[in-house]
């Protein structure tokens, strides 16, 4: 059977020209709900839609997948017409809901014959809401999709009814039915790996969250306990990521990547048995990491870690029940800066019972902890969140508004965005830096010497020499990181024409930068030829100083 699966734009996004107005799901009336096109999470294609194409690939379907979330409407209208299938899937977050109307509503205007099937987090919250409110299409898959979706195509490929399979809701004449629900998958080791056909952006190893924060989404999808591949999976994962990169970087997007320690362990342990030499990154909680873990994480590879934080109030951290201290937030910083690691902190405003003295505890947390980077994100209401249910309770909001208006997300900031712009203006003033700390040149020396063998942190080392102007140490430090095996050498490259540059050796660096660019020709290092080449062509009475160059060392700017 011919399947295309879909990831929509969030809304018809018009092309140059195209006169205003004339489509039903239109870009938003606020022009700042725009920035979603910017936001590089949302225009990546999601994980799940790839292990469900992987599977119905394994089983024999002929399987194509269309990322438009960022396509002009006249680009989605040619891939619809141009695809071949009997089955059409459309996957959407709340984001792109109305884009999911809007390839629906195309798809059966062009394909009369087809089936249209709908999923994702959006669809599993609300799906007799969905199938009400999008007639053309004819089923929604709710929650985990690999199994069910399989089920639904073998029933089509066998023309038998649809009706009446778990993990879906379908129509009946003018009725619209919710079956019975999907029993999760026991052993996700039996799924077929997106890696074998695709180049997902990030990895997953495990499904679901330990935790029951009350903005969070994940149990309305994953359920309510959490499940894992196997060590051996996972690792087998790495290798087939780590053969489609062109650079050796990985994102772990789990929940909570070391939600069960043990296992977490003993995949470090397996990646520094293995020999896999390549940087990554995770996301996990405060309360779920200990200073072995995280010196054995750094010793694999680990070079940033992110906490959901949410908020240095404790009693906001009850009320969402993050069941965390700010205490708990400091410790577990203090033991990942040990040993040099980028800390990122996820921070929500707007939680319930958000006043000046909730922020300002939140300030004072940032000020102490000094993470290397923080976000700072309105609470949203997520359909499926025990925050969205308080909000229909308490306002009397109903889930018509998805369908009734042409908001991205509902958060706190509709209506009132230029409060919480000014807001977030206090905050960053108040930290005293809009995005996070650097390490000083004495806790980065610190941790070579507690980690001499580490490649990467004599890579930051040195870029902290760098920035201070201490090039003969900088330059001493990249050789070490190169002689220790450090696998990215455009980053190499790129440091040392830092180097070149602030010396004003401009041929040396100008040849750096283009070895940089033979060995991987990334944005980075692109940006930073064009700089220099736009400053070589000024006459030269004008150059004044080269200029800067973009050093950065963290893995997500050298992600390809």
């Amino acid at each position: 059977m011919r399947i295309v699966l879909i990831y929509p734009p969030p809304w018809q996004i018009p092309s140059a020209g195209d006169p205003p107005g004339g489509m039903p799901f239109g870009p938003p009336k606020d022009v700042r709900e725009h920035a979603v096109l910017d936001d590089g999470d949302f225009l990546s294609i999601p994980y799940g839609v790839l292990t469900i194409a992987a599977q119905a690939r394994r089983a024999g379907h002929a399987v194509d997948v269309l990322n438009l979330a960022d396509a002009p409407w006249r680009k989605v209208i040619a891939q619809i017409a141009a695809s071949d299938a009997t089955v059409y899937g459309i996957s959407a977050f709340t984001a792109n809901r109305r884009g999911m109307g809007a390839v629906a509503r195309a798809i059966r205007q062009m394909k009369p014959d087809v089936h249209i099937t709908a999923s994702g987090p959006f669809v599993t919250a609300l799906p007799l809401h969905t199938l009400r409110h999008y007639p053309e299409i004819d089923t929604a898959v709710v929650g985990e999709g690999e199994d069910t979706f399989l089920e639904l195509i073998a029933c089509l490929d066998a023309r038998h009814s649809c009706v009446g399979i778990a993990g879906t809701a379908w129509r009946e004449g003018d009725a619209v039915v919710l079956g019975p629900p999907r029993q999760l998958i026991k052993n996700l080791d039996t799924i077929a790996s997106p890696f074998d056909h695709f180049t997902p952006p990030i990895v997953l190893t495990s499904r679901g969250c330990p935790s029951r924060c009350t903005f969070c989404g994940s149990p309305a999808i994953w359920g309510k306990w959490v499940r894992f591949h196997s060590v051996a999976y996972t690792i087998d994962t790495f290798r087939k990521a780590l053969a489609r990169q062109p650079v050796p970087v990985l994102f772990v997007k789990d929940d909570t990547f070391t939600a069960h320690r043990r296992r977490a362990m003993a995949i470090y342990k397996a990646i520094l048995e293995s020999g896999m030499n390549f940087l990554w990154g995770c996301d996990t909680r405060v309360d779920s990491v200990n200073d072995e873990l995280l010196s054995t994480m750094r010793r694999a590879g680990c070079q940033a870690v992110s906490f959901g934080v949410e908020s240095g109030c404790p009693n906001i951290l009850a009320r969402i029940r993050k069941r965390t201290t700010p205490e708990m937030v400091i410790t577990a910083t203090r033991m990942a800066q040990k040993y040099g690691m980028h800390v990122r902190y996820y921070m929500i405003i707007g939680n319930r019972g958000e006043n000046e003295e909730s922020v300002k505890k939140s300030i004072k947390l940032i000020k102490t902890g000094r993470p290397n980077t923080f976000i700072f994100c309105a609470l949203s209401f997520f359909p499926g969140t025990e925050e969205w249910e308080i909000l229909c309770a308490e306002q009397g909001v109903t889930p018509e508004i998805f369908f009734t208006n042409d908001f991205v997300e509902p958060s706190i900031e509709l209506n009132r965005r230029d409060k919480l712009d000014l807001l977030l203006k206090y905050i960053k003033c108040s930290i005293g830096t809009a995005v996070g700390f650097d390490y000083t040149i004495e806790e980065r020396e610190a941790v070579v010497d507690r980690l001499p063998n580490l490649h990467s942190v004599r890579v930051e080392l040195a870029n902290a020499y760098l920035r201070a102007g201490r090039f003969d140490a900088a330059t001493r430090e990249l050789d070490q990181a190169e002689a220790l095996g450090f696998p990215i050498g455009g980053m190499l490259d790129n440091q040392r024409a830092c180097v070149a540059l602030a010396r004003h050796a401009v041929d040396d660096a100008r040849a750096l930068l283009a070895r940089a660019a033979r060995r991987y020709p990334h944005s980075l290092v692109q940006r930073n030829q064009a700089r220099l080449h736009a400053w070589e062509r000024l006459p030269l009475g004008t150059r004044g100083a080269p200029p800067p160059l973009d050093d950065s060392v963290f893995l997500f700017k050298w992600a390809p």
